[in-house]
C-alpha cells in the first residue's frame, strides 16, 4: 500500500522521553496540534480521527484547528497552538506562505500531511498524487472517454496541482491534447461552489463525457450538477473522484475513486512527529504512499452517439 522508508517502531520509553525533550523548551502539554483546511471534507475528518487514535495510543491528546482555507485563520491557529504549548503540529492545510511553516518549525516539530514543501527540511506524509491522477485518467481512457474535464482546488493546494499534472500526462500518453478550458479550479473546495463551477463547464462544453474530480467532495458536486441538468451519471457523464472517503458510497451512483490509505497516513504522521520529539536532529523523512483505484458505479463507457461524434465513426 505504501513505500517503506524504515519502520518507526514504538519505544517503551517514547512517551517519557518525548515529554522530557519537550520540557527542555517549554512545559510539555502532552498534546499535538492538527491544522486542517476543512472538517466538512470527509478526507480531513477521517484522517483527523486516525491521528487522534494514534496520538491517544502514545499518551497524547490533540487540538484540532480548521482554517476554512483562509490564511488569516491559519496564522491564528498557529498562534493558538503555541499559546497552548503543544508538543508538535501536524499541518495539512493548503500552503500559501512557507515562511509561516519555517517560523513554526523553529518553535516545535512539524509534520506535513498530504502536502510537501521541497525547499524545507520538514518531515511529510503524502500519497503519490501525480500517479493517482494518471491512474484516474487512464481508467477513463480505457473506458473510451476522450473529452475529459478536471475539477480541482485552488493553486495553493499542492496535491491538486500534482493530480492535474497526472491528468495532463495521461492525456499526452494517449496522444490527446491538454485543453486548459476543461480545467476548473474551485476556491476553498466548497460543494456549492463546485456544483456551480461544474455546471458552468457542462453548459459551455456539451461534448464532455467524463469528469475527474480531485477529491470525493468535488466529485459529489459534479454528480449534483449533472443531476440538476438531467444528465445521467454514468450513462451520459462518468465521474471519478479521489480519496475514497465515506462520501464515495453515500452518493448515487456510488463513486469510482482513487483511494488514499488514510489510516496509515494519519498514524505515520503521528509517528514521525513523535520521532522528531525524541530525535530533534534526525534527517528529514518524506513518506510517499501509493494510491489505488476503487471501482464502483459512477464510470461507464460513453454512449455510442457521443462516442461516434468524437471519433468520427
Amino acid at each position: 500500500m505504501y513505500r517503506k522508508y524504515g519502520p518507526l517502531k514504538a519505544q517503551p520509553e517514547r512517551q517519557k522521553k518525548a515529554s522530557h525533550d519537550a520540557a527542555d523548551r517549554f512545559d510539555s502539554a502532552q498534546t499535538l496540534g492538527i491544522i486542517l483546511p476543512d472538517l466538512t471534507n470527509p478526507f480531513f475528518a477521517e484522517i483527523a480521527r486516525h491521528i487522534e487514535e494514534r496520538a491517544y495510543e502514545e499518551g497524547f491528546g490533540t487540538i484540532v484547528c480548521s482554517t476554512d482555507h483562509l490564511p488569516e485563520r491559519t496564522e491564528r491557529s498557529i498562534a493558538m497552538l503555541r499559546h497552548n504549548r503543544v508538543d508538535g503540529v501536524i499541518f495539512a492545510t493548503g500552503l500559501v506562505n512557507g515562511e509561516i511553516i519555517a517560523e513554526l518549525m523553529r518553535k516545535v516539530p512539524v509534520v506535513l500531511l498530504s502536502r510537501d514543501i521541497p525547499t524545507l527540511a520538514i518531515d511529510s506524509v503524502l500519497v503519490d498524487d501525480f500517479l493517482g491522477g494518471r491512474i484516474a485518467v487512464h481508467h477513463l481512457l480505457a473506458k473510451g472517454h476522450r473529452r475529459i474535464a478536471i475539477i480541482a482546488e485552488e493553486k495553493s493546494v499542492t496535491s491538486s496541482n500534482e493530480r492535474i499534472r497526472g491528468y495532463r500526462a495521461a492525456l499526452e500518453e494517449a496522444s490527446l491534447s491538454f485543453k486548459p478550458e476543461l480545467v476548473v479550479r474551485v476556491g476553498g473546495g466548497r460543494a456549492e461552489q463546485a456544483a456551480l463551477a461544474v455546471g458552468g463547464l457542462l453548459d459551455r462544453h456539451s461534448g464532455i463525457t467524463a469528469v475527474f474530480a480531485c477529491n470525493d467532495q468535488l466529485a459529489a458536486a459534479a454528480i449534483q450538477a449533472a443531476n440538476e441538468r438531467r444528465i445521467s451519471v454514468p450513462d451520459a457523464l462518468s465521474v471519478i473522484g479521489f480519496d475514497n472517503t465515506s462520501r464515495a458510497t453515500a452518493v448515487y451512483p456510488p463513486l469510482t475513486t482513487i483511494a488514499q490509505p488514510m489510516r496509515e497516513m494519519g498514524r505515520m504522521a503521528v509517528d514521525l512527529l513523535l520521532n522528531k520529539l525524541k530525535e530533534p536532529s534526525s534527517a528529514r523523512r518524506k513518506i510517499v504512499m501509493l494510491p489505488e483505484l476503487v471501482e464502483r458505479s459512477s464510470v461507464a463507457r460513453p454512449s455510442m452517439s457521443v462516442f461516434s461524434e468524437e471519433t468520427g465513426t
